[in-house]
């Protein structure tokens, strides 16, 4: 399998780490992303905000699978 790992670390408080996960910022990592299955896992706020940055790149809902957990 031609398979890629990208590792996207940063605060989004610091200005240069602002368009991290963004739209854009997915797309540059993955420029045909409207075309494959997307895994989110993580705590509730963060794969809200990350959700909401997939759909708006195209990807379709039912190609977009979400696995929320609370942090003890």
């Amino acid at each position: 399998r031609d398979l890629k790992i990208h590792y996207v670390i940063g605060d989004h408080s610091i200005a240069k780490n602002r368009r991290l996960m963004t739209p854009e910022h997915l797309r540059s990592l993955v420029p045909d992303i409207a075309l494959r299955e997307i895994y989110l896992c993580g705590p509730p706020a963060m794969v809200e905000a990350i959700e909401g940055n997939v759909r708006a790149t195209g990807v379709p809902g039912q190609f977009i699978h979400i696995e929320r957990f609370a942090l003890a």
